[in-house]
């Protein structure tokens, strides 16, 4: 009688094992997260609106009151990125930046972070094609631009992914702000070549060309060269460098004048 009692213990726990295992496995699937998971740590997740390799980000509301929030859940692959995410935001305080409510682990062991959610369209979907935004409204959107850089640059980090669809254009009473977003790949301002580098890097259409040879290689100026792109492309809504392939245009960047 022992021997059956055990080896039915035995099936039940190996049973519950592969149960928790798949639960985790199934939100990196092709299926509805919200329903696997409706909530974390007091978010309701409302709506799914990116995911990738490394990470899946949603809206939730969260709390008192009508305040959003971003949801971002790091795959096992993203957790680097992740960890370098928080300390950057942990360390940058600004109104022209996102900034950090939140960071845990949901229940089946997935690091998350929770940042404040910003209303408003990205400048990629605010620019329209072929004309251009105002220059009164590109001069407004490149000083916020430059705030926010500022303080990222004054805690240390090069946001290193400065590009349209990282920068959103908040509406407030009577205006506008531009708040920079997505610290995926922030790095702290340093050179360090023999540090391991996660080689997802910034889109090579906003990218400077040192940072397209050496992703390892940080600095503000890198930035800075990013900056000038995003006002090219707001002003005439044009890339910079365009090409048919992400590779055609990293080799514009790196070799047309």
């Amino acid at each position: 009688m022992l021997p059956f009692l055990l080896s039915i213990t035995a099936a039940v726990t190996l049973a519950f094992l592969a149960f928790l295992i798949g639960r985790r496995r199934s939100f990196w699937a092709n299926q509805s997260p919200e329903a696997q998971f409706p909530s974390i740590d007091g978010f309701d997740l409302l709506k799914e609106i990116s995911r990738n390799r490394f990470n899946a980000v949603f809206i939730a509301s969260g709390g008192k009151g009508p305040k959003k929030y971003a949801i971002k859940i790091a795959t096992p692959e993203g957790l680097q990125r992740l960890s370098q995410e928080q300390k950057a935001l942990e360390s940058i305080s600004s109104r022209f930046t996102s900034r950090l409510f939140r960071s845990g682990t949901t229940e089946d062991g997935n690091s998350y972070l929770a940042i404040e959610y910003v209303h408003g369209p990205s400048l990629d979907t605010a620019v329209r094609p072929m004309v251009g935004l105002a220059d009164g409204l590109v001069v407004a959107i490149l000083k916020d631009v430059c705030r926010a850089l500022t303080a990222i640059h004054d805690a240390g980090f090069a946001h290193m992914d400065i590009k349209p669809s990282n920068v959103i254009l908040e509406p407030l009473d009577d205006s506008e702000r531009a708040v920079v977003i997505d610290f995926g790949i922030a790095r702290p301002l340093r050179s360090d070549r023999d540090e391991k580098v996660l080689l997802a890097s910034a889109s090579p259409a906003f990218a400077a060309p040192e940072a397209l040879k050496e992703p390892g290689i940080s600095s503000a100026r890198s930035d800075l060269y990013s900056l000038g792109c995003l006002a090219y492309f707001l002003a005439s809504s044009r890339l910079p460098f365009e090409g048919r392939t992400d590779l055609e245009v990293a080799w514009k960047q790196l070799h047309e004048p």
